[in-house]
């Protein structure tokens, strides 16, 4: 018989879409930290044929954030009503496409004008991939993927100075930002045509995955969860159980949040510090070459 009915019981097996999903945003983020940092290792460069200042280079270094700044809350409310798919594949082409122009500049003003740009077009890019993590993950995995998505900004700088530097060296500075748009506008399209806003709205994804994301989400929502002390470290970071905010308002009133900012704002302060100014210290004041300014970095 060809129409004989499933055995009572079997149940279909449940598709893990979502770590592809999160493969993806591993992706996506690498470049968009790679194309935000390749300005660091290209600097050395830029001072030599532009005879940049230091005021000049931390200005163009500045630029961007000015830019990433100002686009970030912005970003939320439009994801908020718009969803990740478009918004992030606009981003990625945006930015993208601003890293190939600035390997096309013939002036110093362009190039603070395209860092900006550049900020403007990334902003979107790591409130979208919170979101979506928030969308496609149950409570218990999205620490795991929250971390795998945090790695990917780790990745991009043990990367960037080797990739970056040969191909200065072997093709010119400029080079470099044609290169690095490249993967920008290949992973706009996977972005679009792979990842939903949510799971519901994606062909890939199983019932069973589908039930198995809200409903672990659904069971964190029923009450507080027992949690393990931890001594006197609790009394250290004040460990406690909090209520969950349920409007904007409430964002800016906690103090997690603003805590949480403060510490980001002060790594930040660090790395893309480091990020910025240490290849053109040790090619300017410890006298490296390029290539081992590069593998050094």
């Amino acid at each position: 018989m060809s129409n004989m009915a499933k055995p009572i019981g079997v149940q279909k097996k449940k598709s893990g879409y979502r770590w592809i999903v999160l493969a993806v945003i591993f992706l996506v983020y690498t470049v968009c930290m790679a194309d935000r940092t390749n300005i660091g290792v290209v600097l050395p460069f830029l001072k030599k044929e532009f005879t940049l200042s230091n005021f000049e280079s931390g200005a163009i270094a500045s630029f961007f954030f000015l830019g990433y700044a100002i686009t970030q809350i912005p970003a939320g409310f439009w994801l908020g009503k718009k969803g990740s798919r478009g918004i992030v594949s606009l981003a990625v082409l945006g930015f993208s496409a601003v890293t190939f122009l600035i390997g096309t500049i013939s002036n110093v003003a362009s190039l603070k004008w395209l860092r900006l740009a550049l900020g403007v077009t990334e902003g979107p890019a790591p409130v979208s991939m919170t979101s979506t993590i928030n969308q496609w993950f149950p409570a218990k995995e999205k620490a795991t993927a929250t971390g795998v998505y945090i790695a990917s900004t780790q990745l991009a700088p043990i990367i960037v100075p080797i990739i970056a530097t040969w191909i200065a060296i072997a093709y010119g500075w400029r080079s470099v930002f044609y290169w690095f748009a490249i993967p920008g506008i290949i992973l706009a399209a996977v972005w679009y045509f792979l990842v939903r806003t949510k799971p519901e709205e994606s062909p890939h994804v199983s019932q069973e995955e589908l039930e198995y994301i809200r409903q672990s989400e659904a069971d964190d929502t029923k009450g507080t969860v027992d949690q393990k002390s931890f001594g006197w470290l609790d009394k250290l970071i004040r460990y406690k159980q909090v209520e969950r905010i349920s409007n904007i308002k409430g964002v800016f009133k906690s103090w997690n949040i603003i805590g949480n900012t403060l510490v980001y704002f002060l790594m930040n302060c660090v790395v893309y510090g480091m990020l910025t100014w240490v290849p053109s210290y040790l090619v300017n004041a410890k006298g490296y070459s390029f290539m081992q300014m590069g593998f050094v970095f």
